[in-house]
């Protein structure tokens, strides 16, 4: 006896059959009078190859920016943005506050919660924990959500029977490959200066492309350059090279794109405003010779995508301590602020004699300021007989 299964496209689950047997007539009288045991079968419902819409959102991204993603054609007002399915297709998402998935699924079998596979394609990669599922039969659409931001990296999301996400290539689980990567807005798997500068122009233009909305809350602003350069790099206004320290090398970048138009971070804009001037180097004067975040560290972040950096001493304790062995000082001449700009021209003043004597300057105080009517700055040569680190 041979049974042959046929699909019939119902999602009716497993159905069993009975094959009932009765006393046989054959004129071969060994087979004549026979009757053998009924036989019970069971038709296995296989599933169909799974079709799948999938969206990503956060739980604390704004009503605003669900709407533009659906003005913009990029996602739904309900679920968020949507991800690219196909072979070889792999969606980068910039935006680093991501912690629901939204699936739609084909067919009418009921969908729970272990029907997601969040697999990791880089290795070392802590998969977030799934705090709880949501399913709506009416529109078959299935929500995971997660107990934190998904952390940076490319995942396959594969969506299907629980006993099928482990196989390999098979056709009833539905596949899609994401790249997280938090601030990589020109998608090149690289968080660096030149997202920072695609950041500026968007924010200088007053764009509202919901794809550069860093900070999720509907709007281009200051709020997502300060999150991009604090918490996603973990750095300061300043480090145009982002080397994670606010120094030297970064004022040579200004001093090299000084009084420039169109420039960006790298160039040492670090006002936003296109130009390279004195704003930007008072920018650099604030944060020079620090280094890590004013904010939150790249390295508490749940979304960090970078290692974070090693802490050097603060502000204070780099500050120069200086001794004297003359009585002579100098003073600038060509500025009338108390900033000292450096490479300036200095000649000597006599404004105050017998500077060693002073109490505060015995004690070497940190940091000593001389604001005298014209005055812009104090500045000590070793040739002079000064010990000097930085003012």
């Amino acid at each position: 006896m041979t049974v042959t299964g046929v699909a019939d496209e119902l999602a009716d689950g497993d159905q069993v059959f009975h094959v009932i047997t009765a006393w046989a007539l054959s004129l071969d009288e060994r087979y004549h009078g026979m009757n053998p045991a009924d036989i019970e079968l069971t038709n296995v419902e296989t599933p169909p190859a799974v079709q799948t819409t999938a969206y990503l959102a956060g739980t604390n991204w704004s009503p605003q920016l669900f709407d533009q993603l659906q003005r913009a054609g990029l996602g739904e007002r309900q679920h968020g943005y949507r991800l690219q399915s196909g072979a070889n297709l792999v969606s980068s998402i910039a935006w680093p506050m991501v912690d629901v998935l939204s699936v739609s699924l084909s067919g009418e079998y009921p969908v729970t919660s272990d029907w997601l596979m969040l697999f990791p394609v880089d290795q070392g990669v802590e998969v977030a924990e799934m705090s709880h599922f949501e399913f709506s039969p009416h529109d078959r659409m299935a929500t995971w959500f997660f107990d934190r931001p998904i952390t940076a990296g490319e995942y396959e999301i594969r969506v299907g029977p629980p006993a099928e996400l482990d196989v390999a290539g098979s056709p009833n689980v539905a596949t899609i490959r994401v790249q997280f990567s938090p601030g990589d807005l020109d998608h090149d798997r690289d968080v660096d200066a030149d997202d920072i500068g695609l950041l500026q122009r968007a924010v200088r233009k007053g764009d509202v492309d919901a794809m550069y909305d860093v900070s999720a809350d509907g709007q281009l602003s200051k709020a997502d350059l300060d999150l991009l350069v604090h918490e996603i790099l973990g750095t300061r206004y300043g480090d145009a090279n982002l080397d994670g320290r606010v120094d030297t090398l970064d004022y040579s970048a200004w001093a090299h794109n000084r009084f420039q138009n169109d420039t960006t971070w790298a160039m040492a804009d670090w006002n936003h405003d296109g130009m390279t001037d004195l704003r930007d180097l008072n920018v650099w004067n604030q944060n020079r010779f620090t280094s890590g975040s004013i904010a939150k560290p790249a390295s508490e972040a749940t979304f960090g995508s970078r290692t974070p950096r090693a802490t050097l001493r603060s502000r204070t304790d780099r500050r120069s301590r200086m001794s004297m062995t003359s009585s002579t000082c100098y003073r600038h001449q060509e500025a009338s602020s108390d900033t000292a700009l450096l490479g300036s021209r200095w000649t000597r003043g006599p404004w105050i004699q017998n500077l060693a004597t002073w109490p505060s300057w015995r004690n070497s105080a940190p940091l000593v300021k001389f604001r005298l009517a014209s005055m812009a700055g104090v500045k000590l040569f070793s040739s002079s007989g000064y010990r000097h680190n930085r003012i």
